[in-house]
């Protein structure tokens, strides 16, 4: 299945500095996005422990073709692990122009995501040279913003919220200042991948519970 683009529209995608950066960075292509592939999920609200919260396109999932092979299969998911920020804003971009009707808000989330992002890429290479280094960690706010997301759910103790944390393949977007984090819980640990510079940083599922997940749990 293709997406419906016009080829003005495929044009300008092309030349843009996000898709550049996509293809240049990562082994997925713009192909792939237009023949959804692999491709943005646009959704107003994410449901933890049957809550719906209202959300940012920042948190919006990525969907895979049924019809992809094995091979395409491990390619997508192998480099959205790597450069999930990047695929993700990257089809989040082809979404925005495609035909498809879109609701003005959904549209709206969109494109402030696409403009912060590129702001703060832009911000993040001027203050290391241009050479697109990384700012320090916030001392673990990430793991704050986290532990706010689940302190909103209604689970009954810490390891019923611990359990309720994204794995690699849909991970929590948070944003910190200048900094992005692509969050997720992988084994006994929470992870947090930045997404402007691919730098990784984690916490034990233990000093994640003992020092950030306190109220209510």
């Amino acid at each position: 299945m293709t997406m419906s683009i016009t080829e003005e529209a495929a044009q300008y995608l092309r030349e843009h500095r996000i898709i550049k950066r996509l293809e240049k960075q990562t082994g997925v292509a713009l192909d792939d996005l237009l023949q959804r592939k692999v491709y943005i999920v646009p959704d107003q609200a994410m449901t933890i422990d049957g809550m719906a919260l209202e959300i940012g396109a920042q948190y919006w999932p990525l969907g895979y073709s049924p019809d992809l092979d094995d091979e395409d299969h491990k390619r997508l998911h192998d480099e959205f692990e790597k450069h999930g920020g990047l695929i993700r804003q990257a089809a989040m971009l082809v979404w925005l122009h495609t035909d498809t009707p879109k609701p003005a808000t959904l549209r709206d989330s969109a494109e402030g995501w696409i403009a912060r992002f590129e702001n703060k890429y832009a911000t993040l290479r001027s203050k290391n040279g241009g050479q697109g280094g990384g700012l320090a960690p916030k001392v673990s706010e990430w793991a704050k913003e986290a532990a706010s997301l689940l302190m909103k759910t209604k689970t009954k103790n810490k390891d019923e919220a611990w359990d309720l944390l994204p794995d690699t393949r849909n991970p929590w977007l948070i944003e910190i200042e200048d900094d992005e984090y692509e969050v997720y819980r992988d084994g006994d640990k929470i992870i947090a991948v930045n997404t402007y510079t691919s730098k990784e940083h984690d916490l034990t599922k233990s000093t994640f519970l003992k020092n950030y997940l306190k109220k209510g749990k």
